[in-house]
């Protein structure tokens, strides 16, 4: 997130996609509990936003 932060979005599949060609990690489970806490994350960013 620090270095590809612009690339992700609260979307999962989006994201999945994102996190295997960023990384090297081999496990799908794995894969998709990064993308779906990246997921997360840029959600509530973006509710938090949205109520100020």
């Amino acid at each position: 997130m620090k270095y590809h932060g612009e690339k992700f979005s609260d979307d999962f599949e989006e994201n999945k996609e994102m996190v295997e060609e960023l990384t090297n990690v081999r496990s799908k489970r794995l894969r998709n509990r990064i993308a779906g806490l990246i997921a997360k994350k840029n959600s509530k960013n973006t509710t938090t936003e949205e109520n100020t």
